[in-house]
C-alpha cells in the first residue's frame, strides 16, 4: 500500500473512535462558544472596567445555554440513536471491521451534521418507508430537513427527522439501496 492511500484512508472519519467523531461534528460550535465567550468579556472589560469583579459572569451565563444548546443536546441525541441502532443490530459500532470496504458494502453508514452525527446500521433498518425531503435552511450549502421513515429490524414503525445536506442524502440512498 502506498503512502498516498495511507494517507487518505487516515482522513477518513469512519475509521476514527467515536469520541473523535463527537468531537470533529460539535468543533465548529464550540469555537463559536469561544468567540461569543471572549467577545462578550473584552466587550465588558472596555465598558465596565470598574466594575469588573461583578460582571465577569455575564459571559459564563451567555455561555451555558450555547454550550447547552449547541452542543450537549446533539451530542446527546446522537448517542441515544446511535445506542438504539446498536440494540437493533446486535453490533457495536465500536467493533466495526469494514472500514477498508467501499461505503455502500459498509455494515455502518456515518452522517456528520454540524453539529452532531447520524450512525446508521445496515441490519438495524428492515425497510425504508418514506424519505422525504424539504428546504428550510438559509445557509445556501443545499442543506434542509430529511423525514426518514423506516421499519427496523423488530417490525417497529420508526421516524427520524434531522437536519442534513443533499450529498448526506445521496451518500444514505447508495448506501442503503447499495448503488
Amino acid at each position: 500500500m502506498d503512502r498516498r492511500k495511507i494517507y487518505e484512508q487516515s482522513k477518513d472519519p469512519y475509521r476514527f473512535p467515536l469520541k473523535k467523531i463527537a468531537f470533529y461534528s460539535v468543533k465548529d460550535s464550540i469555537w463559536i462558544a469561544i468567540i461569543m465567550a471572549a467577545i462578550f468579556g473584552i466587550i465588558l472589560y472596555v465598558f465596565q472596567r470598574n466594575r469588573w469583579q461583578s460582571s465577569i459572569f455575564i459571559p459564563i451565563i451567555v455561555l451555558i445555554p450555547v454550550l447547552i444548546f449547541g452542543i450537549l443536546i446533539p451530542l446527546r441525541k446522537s448517542k441515544m440513536f446511535l445506542r438504539e441502532q446498536e440494540k437493533l443490530s446486535g453490533h457495536a459500532f465500536a467493533q466495526r471491521t469494514d472500514a477498508d470496504l467501499p461505503v455502500q458494502d459498509r455494515e455502518w453508514l456515518l452522517c456528520r451534521m454540524s453539529p452532531g452525527y447520524l450512525i446508521f446500521n445496515r441490519n438495524a433498518i428492515r425497510e425504508v418507508i418514506g424519505f422525504q425531503t424539504s428546504r428550510v435552511s438559509m445557509t445556501g450549502d443545499g442543506s434542509g430537513r430529511i423525514k426518514l421513515e423506516y421499519i427496523d429490524s423488530r417490525g417497529n414503525k420508526k421516524l427520524v427527522d434531522f437536519r442534513h445536506s443533499e450529498k448526506n442524502k445521496r451518500r444514505f440512498e447508495a448506501w442503503f439501496y447499495r448503488q
